[in-house]
């Protein structure tokens, strides 16, 4: 579970995540990012992770 930062958007933690994970290599590039897994994964509404994917999309 992630500890959030009152100073950030939800949204902006997740894709800060994931983007640190596609770096790290932890999602190979082309690799398919669940939002559901996401979701429950940060305990967050499914828009909040659409958010997140369209933002790291962009």
């Amino acid at each position: 579970m992630i500890e959030w930062d009152p100073r950030l958007c939800k949204w902006e933690q997740i894709a800060n995540v994931v983007a640190e994970r596609i770096e790290d290599g932890t999602y190979p590039t082309l690799t398919l990012i669940s939002e559901v897994k996401l979701q429950e994964e940060f305990d967050v509404a499914r828009v909040t992770v659409r958010k997140a994917m369209e933002v790291l999309r962009g």
